[in-house]
């Protein structure tokens, strides 16, 4: 049994796909259909631009000999199943013939204990694959390279394309790829901001510098001059680090990892004052976690520092303090959870 159709995107190419989808499966009587549950396959979604192929995850009333089962996907949201496990429950009883008994399944290894002669695979997945997720990096590639074929001066297509190559850490691909997206148009933010970020993960550092300027030029975001800055840094422009991370946390005093990246600028020209003035302000603006410094080596050679012990010190009792305060909260709610229980469930205190 169909239900009305339903229009669905999809999450590569963003094409509209129409699905009506199966609300009822009688396992007994159709064996494909049967087969298909057992699978992973009612409900399968394929999307005829890209080929990208899932399940659209709905909830089924599927109908056995013996027993009337609600199915629910595992996928579906922990704060609607309950609501749809009373909804299914319902329309499982007016499905329910003689000698039959009603169950709820979430996921396909429940519905497996429910109906095991169907034809199950020998490694039966936790879930099965959503049309609605996009998939592995792998997965997208191929999709997306497929797509290329029919749009091949998409500047959206080429961005995703290259930003997936760049998950895979095929940063040559990536890097030919963002180019076709920006020679139709040089400009375009996203495009050049990917393409910086393969470039220092590539360790090309300068040139990521010049690319995430450019980015900042058109958009004046915080997050590439930050990123200008690490890659200035790692290109030990260290001057030219300091003046793009100063910018940043001038205008975002709450950007602790630009503090970080500051001190460690700093101290790299030899400026121990200055670095512990930058993470001094770090301190003061937030930071509770003291292994956000000490895990950078370049620091070992201030830990006989006066100055930078006490840095540390305020930091460590600003996080034994959110702690203590964390503790707290969870004691009073546990103690409201103990005051709403039924008096005969409570357990007894000694007086």
């Amino acid at each position: 049994m169909r239900s009305s159709a339903i229009r669905l995107t999809c999450p590569i190419c963003d094409e509209s796909v129409s699905v009506k989808p199966i609300a009822r499966v009688a396992v007994d009587d159709d064996t494909q259909l049967a087969s298909d549950l057992a699978h992973g396959r009612v409900n399968s979604v394929t999307c005829r631009m890209c080929g990208h192929v899932g399940v659209f995850a709905e909830p089924l009333i599927v109908v056995g000999s013996s027993v009337v089962a609600g199915y629910v996907p595992v996928d579906v949201p922990a704060n609607r199943k309950a609501g749809i496990a009373q909804r299914l429950q319902k329309d499982a009883k007016t499905a329910t013939g003689a000698g039959q008994r009603i169950a709820v399944c979430f996921g396909p290894r429940q519905l497996r204990k429910e109906f095991p002669h169907l034809p199950w695979p020998r490694r039966l997945p936790l879930r099965w694959h959503r049309f609605d997720d996009p998939g592995t990096p792998e997965h997208r590639r191929r999709s997306y390279e497929r797509l290329r074929e029919s749009r091949p001066d998409d500047p959206i297509l080429h961005l995703r394309l290259g930003t997936t190559y760049h998950e895979l850490r095929r940063y040559r691909d990536a890097r030919r790829i963002l180019h076709v997206a920006l020679r139709s148009d040089p400009t375009n933010a996203d495009a050049l901001f990917a393409l910086a970020s393969v470039e220092l993960d590539d360790r090309h550092a300068g040139e990521a510098v010049r690319l995430y300027d450019q980015v900042v030029s058109l958009t004046h975001d915080a997050l590439p001059r930050y990123l200008a800055g690490v890659a200035a840094f790692r290109d030990k422009q260290y001057r030219a680090a300091i003046e793009r991370l100063e910018i940043v946390v001038r205008e975002k005093p709450d950007h602790i990892d630009g503090y970080i990246w500051l001190a460690r600028a700093k101290l790299a020209l030899d400026d121990r004052a200055g670095a512990i003035a930058a993470l001094r302000m770090a301190a003061e603006n937030g930071l509770k976690n003291p292994d956000m410094i000490m895990r950078h080596r370049d620091f070992e050679v201030l830990t006989s520092d006066g100055a930078f012990k006490s840095v540390i010190a305020a930091i460590r009792k600003q996080h034994d303090m959110a702690k203590r305060k964390a503790e707290r909260s969870d004691r009073r709610v546990g103690d409201r959870g103990e005051r709403g229980r039924p008096r005969e469930t409570r357990p007894r205190r000694r007086r």
